[in-house]
Formats: structure tokens, sequence, C-alpha cells
């Protein structure tokens, strides 16, 4: 792949964001910016992460970065030109343009929640890339859990109630980033959620379901241990010695002893 000229960056991304309010050149200009950064020394089948299924330039993290860098001061202080340009963005079927459109939603003002989850509603499809659908559900949220996190949480309730498997992957991917904002301490309301998903989970939501199960692990081990202890004791629990098992490795040495002796007594009852 090209070399990063960071003068030449520069340049460029500054031309880029003087089209800030005009979507249609914008998305031009960016898709040549992007070509010109393109790695086309990747072959079909290499090793490494999978490849997506969308077509993907397979720039250095660092050019989106940069444009991010310069478009930021531009996204906070004119919101609404930053949706009509991520309206924009989204339409284009790269991997990058879309990665982009996420990240500048992101950005986008707290006040301008509704917004941000309605657009995140319609763009979350079963035909999205794996990464895009990744950054859209962390990224792309940012500013509404700061803002608006009881709204998020109405909302991922919504979608885990759906019954589409897009719609319940969206919530829990959108769950443990809630978990790692500080400010939010409603912890019961995340055991209230898993519980039914704790017990009984399909085999495409079980690696969503253990990641939230980590994290609340991380972020509170003593009540996430006694709550999966708890679900242990339920006659219909079928998958939750599954996910404790799993999920072990990331409490302390005393709430593992406790749930091994848990695991011991479903064993000889």
């Amino acid at each position: 792949m090209p070399a990063i000229n960071l003068t030449r960056l520069r340049k460029q991304v500054n031309q880029l964001s003087e089209y800030f309010d005009q979507p249609e050149i914008f998305a031009s200009l960016l898709h040549d910016l992007l070509d010109s950064y393109a790695d086309r020394s990747y072959r079909h089948g290499q090793s490494g992460t999978p490849p997506p299924l969308s077509p993907s330039y397979k720039v250095p993290k660092p050019v989106l970065r940069h444009i991010l860098t310069v478009l930021t001061p531009l996204i906070e202080s004119q919101p609404e030109q930053a949706f009509a340009l991520c309206d924009e963005l989204w339409q284009e079927s790269y991997v990058e343009v879309r990665t982009l459109a996420a990240l500048i939603l992101g950005l986008i003002p707290p006040g301008y929640s509704d917004e941000v989850l309605n657009r995140i509603e319609i763009w979350s499809t079963a035909d999205i890339e794996e990464q895009v659908l990744t950054t859209l559900m962390k990224d792309g949220l940012a500013n509404v859990r700061k803002g608006s996190p009881d709204s998020l949480i109405t909302i991922i309730e919504t979608w885990l109630n759906s019954p589409e498997a897009i719609s319940k992957q969206m919530g829990f991917r959108a769950l443990s980033p809630l978990l790692a904002y500080p400010d939010f301490d409603n912890l019961p309301v995340f055991y209230r959620l898993l519980t039914p998903y704790l017990r009984s989970a399909s085999s495409d939501l079980r690696p969503y379901v253990l990641e939230v199960i980590k994290s609340l692990a991380r972020r509170s081990p003593t009540e996430t241990a006694y709550f999966l202890r708890q679900n242990l004791e339920i006659s219909d629990n079928r998958d939750t010695a599954w996910m404790i098992r799993n999920s072990i490795g990331e409490f302390p040495e005393s709430s593992q002893e406790a749930l091994r002796d848990a695991l011991r007594g479903t064993l000889e009852s």
C-alpha cells in the first residue's frame, strides 16, 4: 500500500473538509482520497481477518482517523450538515465510507440522540457488513450513551424483544459499550435484560450474550457472580453453565472458586 505522507494527507483532508456541507462532492472526493491509499496488494483468501463481503479500499487506519479529527469541529458545530453528510455516505457500499458515516454519527451532539437512534435502526439490516455494524453500535452510539443512556436502554430492550436476529444482535452489541461508560451505574437493568438469554440462547446469539457477561464480570464481579449462581439454580437454565464456564476467567479468583463450587453442585444434584 502507498506510504502515508502526512503533509500530503493533511492537504487532501483539508480540501475534503471544505465540502462538508456539500455531501455529493464530499463523497466523490472521499473516494478519490481513499483510492489513493488503497492496498492493492491484498488478495482474497490471505490469512488474517476474514475479508469483508462489501468492497473495501483497505486503507491504513490513520487515514480515517485523520479525516475524522479534521471533521470533528464541523460535526459538533454543524450537526444538521453532519446528518446530511452521513446520510449521503451511508448510501455507498464501501466499508470505509460507511465506517466514516457511523463515526460521524457518533460525534453529533447528544441533543440529537433521537435522530441518531432513528438512523441506527434504519441502517442496521441483515446485510450490513460485520465490522461496520460493530462500529455503528460502538462508536455510532457514543454521544447517545453520554447524553441519553435511559433512551438507549429503552431501545435496546426493544431490539432484544424483536423476533429479528439482527435486532437482537444490535441490542447485545450496544450493551457492552454502555457498561464501559463509567457514569452509567444502573447495573440491575443489565441483569434483567440478560436473564432469558443467560438461561437459553440460540447458537448465533451466544457469543454476544457471553461478551456482555464478561463485561459485567469486569465491571462488577461480585454482583455478577451472584447473578450467575442464582440462575444456575433455576430449573430451566439450559445454557447458564456454559456461560459460566466460558466467562469464569474474567472473574477474580475468589469469585471463580464460588462459581466452580456452584457448577459442581449442579453436577451432583
